[in-house]
């Protein structure tokens, strides 16, 4: 059971760094646990279905090369904070960089927030764009306020990716906000 935030005992801010835009909640929960916050099992990061790699593999800062979904409509990536939640502020993506063009990179997606995986809060929304139309892309998105605190957050595709296909595919996530204990 989540406790409360106003019942929380110890919380952390993670500010966005506009030096580091991969420098936030994950890498903080990546340092605590000396590797992969996943991994570590701090964290549970789950998706619509793994085509190539670790869905978890994303949260990593440094890792150099690409997460994808299998090719359907509305594909996802989702962390669970487990015994913590968090307040979103913002959040940073990254393509994968490739030669060449043609890739699938993100065009259009919504950033869900839930406590209970039954009840969806839309907290982002990207319509058609060209943020990541590119070759090791990345771009932070800030939040016009911070989000109530959620256990879950779900990343889920909304059309057709700059290929035209319906891959959900990405280098690097990371989230800034209040991490409650």
């Amino acid at each position: 059971m989540i406790e409360s935030p106003r019942k929380s005992k110890n919380i952390i801010k993670i500010e966005f760094d506009h030096k580091d835009q991969f420098n936030g909640i994950f890498q903080n929960l990546n340092r605590q646990c000396e590797g992969n916050a996943h991994l570590g099992k701090v964290i549970q990061i789950t998706s619509s279905g793994d085509k190539l790699n670790n869905c978890y593999e994303i949260i990593n800062k440094n890792w150099n090369s690409r997460w994808f979904t299998k090719n359907c409509n509305f594909s996802w990536w989702m962390v669970d904070f487990k015994e913590m939640s968090v307040s979103l502020i913002g959040y940073s993506l990254k393509t994968y960089t490739e030669p060449g063009t043609g890739y699938p990179h993100l065009q259009s997606w919504i950033i869900e927030g839930s406590n209970d995986k039954e009840h969806w809060e839309r907290i982002d929304t990207q319509e058609p764009n060209n943020y990541l139309k590119g070759s090791g892309y990345s771009k932070m998105f800030e939040l016009s306020r911070p989000t109530m605190p959620f256990r879950y957050f779900r990343l889920m595709s909304n059309g057709p990716n700059h290929e035209g296909s319906y891959y959900l595919l990405l280098s690097s996530i990371e989230f800034f906000g209040t991490i409650y204990l």
